[in-house]
């Protein structure tokens, strides 16, 4: 919650924290969409502590291995979004009737999965308005770096998973299939597997069945610590 430009970075470090004085052994980290990168970031940093990988539905191959400008997202930064234009925004952003035409737009394959159980969590989560400092790091670009020398030299096995409808936000890699998304990821890890399964964005949501099934199937394939 306080105000300032937060990175993949500072999301890992809490959980390394969390791994170390709380969980106390080896995990199988589940990472929905653009918080791949954190997983991606935590396991590089802790790679004891981290037995493997789950990425659903991460960013575009294209988005991952280009980085942004630093100096631009600064810009964006202070310019836009921490003031109180952005302050302003965020109040608009965090209304129902905005919340669900995104969410039908561009995170659900079928426009009646969007419900109240999803739109309460999403309004819950933004209910404190300080909870806007995370979301418009994410916006302004800070969590854009090149991911690919940490994708290449994972070691620890990775389950990739894209649903049939997969899309993007950003122009670099929106159009690419979902075949063609997971054929980028399985190319350049040196240890992973993957599939495609129903959905679009965010499966555990939409296809929690599917979902459930083929992350439990990876995980019990996988040595006991």
């Amino acid at each position: 919650m306080p105000r300032i430009a937060y990175r993949p970075e500072d999301w890992s470090n809490q959980l390394y924290h969390f791994l170390k004085t709380v969980i106390q052994q080896p995990v199988i980290l589940v990472a929905q969409g653009a918080l791949s990168t954190v997983a991606l970031r935590l396991a590089q940093q802790a790679p004891n502590h981290v037995a493997g990988l789950v990425l659903s539905g991460p960013p575009a191959w294209e988005v991952m291995t280009r980085a942004s400008e630093p100096s631009q997202n600064q810009l964006l930064w202070n310019l836009f979004f921490d003031t109180p234009l952005g302050w302003a925004f965020y109040r608009y952003a965090r209304r129902e009737a905005f919340l669900r035409s995104f969410s039908q737009d561009k995170l659900f394959a079928q426009a009646k999965d969007v419900d109240e159980n999803w739109l309460d969590t999403l309004q819950q989560g933004a209910a404190d308005v300080a909870s806007r400092h995370a979301v418009f790091s994410f916006l302004a670009g800070f969590s854009r770096q090149d991911y690919g020398p940490a994708i290449r030299q994972l070691q620890q096995p990775v389950q990739v998973l894209f649903g049939e409808a997969a899309s993007g936000i950003s122009k670099r890699g929106k159009n690419d299939s979902a075949q063609k998304r997971l054929q980028d990821y399985l190319s350049q890890l040196p240890n992973a597997q993957g599939t495609v399964i129903p959905g679009r964005n965010v499966m555990p949501y939409e296809e929690p069945e599917a979902f459930v099934r083929e992350t439990a199937a990876f995980v019990q394939r996988q040595p006991s610590p």
